[in-house]
């Protein structure tokens, strides 16, 4: 219950993180509970975050399912893929990047640019011209935040791209980078 109360000061901070270490501490019985939990669709965003300290492998896959279902959770479930420290949770980021859903693809690609590691960039390059803006806007900012693509690019994508956002945003990047 501490864990999933996403409120308060600092004594609520150390008691939610108490939760949470009691949790891992007692991964054998916590891990499989929690897993139930987030297939049964009862898991709030603190316990999905929570899957991904554990590092385990048997969490990528349920962490993947609710990031490909697009609900209300996919995105928490794409920043706990961008935390764990398998390899396979950041192949699982890369094949949703490439998802058709929207919401998918946009949590996929905020995902990997959390996730910090510049050798994705070619995943995300791939990316650069997706069809919908949305998308394609969310793609621009990881790659630029991975340092993807250079200032002279993200200038000429301010003058071309058909989306005003996007080109706002890019000049925006290559004025700050």
């Amino acid at each position: 219950m501490l864990l999933d109360e996403p409120f308060g000061s600092e004594p609520h901070v150390r008691e939610r993180e108490r939760a949470a270490q009691w949790l891992l501490d007692h991964g054998d019985r916590a891990h499989p509970a929690l897993l139930d939990a987030l297939a049964a669709g009862r898991a709030s965003p603190g316990v999905i975050e929570l899957l991904a300290r554990f590092g385990r492998a048997e969490s990528i896959e349920p962490l993947n399912r609710v990031l490909s279902a697009a609900g209300p959770a996919a995105w928490n479930a794409a920043q706990a893929l961008a935390r764990h420290p398998q390899p396979e949770a950041a192949e699982a980021l890369r094949r949703a990047l490439r998802d058709p859903a929207p919401g998918v693809a946009i949590a996929a690609a905020d995902a990997l640019g959390a996730r910090g590691d510049p050798g994705e960039c070619a995943a995300i390059q791939a990316e650069l011209r997706a069809e919908d803006p949305i998308v394609r806007y969310h793609v621009v900012q990881a790659a630029a935040g991975l340092g993807c693509v250079p200032a002279e690019w993200l200038a000429q994508l301010a003058q071309t791209d058909p989306d005003a956002d996007i080109q706002a945003l890019a000049g925006r990047l290559a004025e700050s980078g």
